[in-house]
Formats: C-alpha cells, structure tokens, sequence
C-alpha cells in the first residue's frame, strides 16, 4: 500500500514506507481497528489445506513396524498381544509445496485434522502430538519435539480439527519442521489408540494454515 507519491516523468507512482528489520528493508503493517481487533490493510489472509503424504507406525526399538500400512499407532496394548511394544508414528507433507505456499508470510493459525479410528476404551483417549523435520518416511522414528500439544478424544472414530501452536506453521515455513509425530512415552492404555493414516482417503490426516501476506 502506497502513502506518499512521486512523478516517473510522466505519472504518479506509489512510494512505498518501508521500516528497517535489523537485516533488509520491509514493507511494515498498516491496520486499523475494526472495534475488535486490528485489521491489516495492506495483506490478504489465506487459508491453504494440505493432506498428509505419508504416514507409519514405529515399534518400541524404533524401526518400522512391518504390518499396520499407512495407520499410526500410539502407546502399547499389551506385551502379551502387542510384540511391538510402545509405538509410536510419525506423518509427513509435502514440504516444498508448503514452503513455496507459505514463504513470507505470517502465520495466524495452525489447526490439523487428526480422526482417532480406536481407543482401548470406548470412552476414547488422549493424543500426544509432536513435530519432525523428515523430508521423507524415514526407516526409524525420530522426532524434533515431544508432547507440543495434546488433544483429548471421548469416543472412538471420532475426528477433531486440532489447533496447534503457531510455531508449527512458522517451523514449516522455515524449513524447521516437515510434519507431526504421535508419541507418548508411557504403557499407560489410556493412551492407546490408532489413528487413519495418509492413504486412508478423505480420514488421512490434514494440515489448515491460515496466513497472511
């Protein structure tokens, strides 16, 4: 947005009012208040949706395990019925898409849709979701952060949009982060559950980031 003028020679053009950032020339916020909050006059606020591109379940010792396909587990049945142990899963996006989507831009809000297809108990249970920086399924778990943000479910195949620190979003636009992890680190069977995966059409999980630039 333009606030002073100057003549080319032959018309009048915008002159745009930039502020120092320590490191380059950008163009600052206007805004204006709306009797609510502040509205910012000179960006547009976008909503991109993205589905998840690949998902996978880890045994305790952190290798993949070999028959759940593309669901995600979480925590432990029992050593008796469950030889994997504490699993955990990782879920990931395409992350060039969503860099070139989000580069420059300010984050206002990171939501993502998680559908729980079972719980040990009927009554559901509690997702603890962190973030990884695999640009691809990796063959064992890692991940970045633990326990950024847990989500409680009261019923099975039960899906929840989650919203998510701001962080995750600027992490993904910063090449810091390419997707979430599900990991608890306890036997406790309130936490275990297993949710639908990337190749599990419209249950696969969903990244919404809303943003301005």
């Amino acid at each position: 947005m333009g606030f002073l003028k100057k003549h080319n020679g032959s018309i009048w053009e915008d002159l745009p009012l930039n502020k120092w950032n320590n490191s380059a020339w950008v163009e600052p916020e206007a805004k204006k208040w709306d009797g609510t909050g502040w509205d910012i006059l000179n960006k547009q606020q976008y909503v991109a949706t993205f589905d998840a591109e690949w998902s996978h379940t880890y045994g305790a010792n952190g290798t993949q395990r070999t028959n759940s396909g593309d669901k995600m587990y979480q925590g432990q049945y029992s050593a008796v019925d469950n030889p994997w142990g504490l699993m955990n899963s990782l879920c990931g996006f395409d992350e060039a898409s969503m860099r070139a989507i989000l580069s420059g831009a300010r984050i206002d809000k990171v939501e993502l849709y998680l559908r729980a297809e079972h719980w040990y108990y009927y009554a559901g249970g509690t997702a603890v979701i962190g973030y990884h920086n695999h640009e691809s399924k990796p063959t064992t778990f890692s991940h970045a952060l633990y326990s950024v943000k847990t989500q409680k479910y009261t019923a099975r195949d039960q899906a929840i949009w989650i919203e998510m620190p701001i962080g995750f979003g600027e992490g993904i636009r910063d090449s810091k982060y390419a997707g979430f992890s599900i990991y608890v680190d306890s036997a406790n069977v309130s936490y275990y559950g297993s949710f639908y995966g990337a190749g599990e059409g419209l249950s696969k999980p969903k990244l919404k980031i809303t943003y301005s630039k």
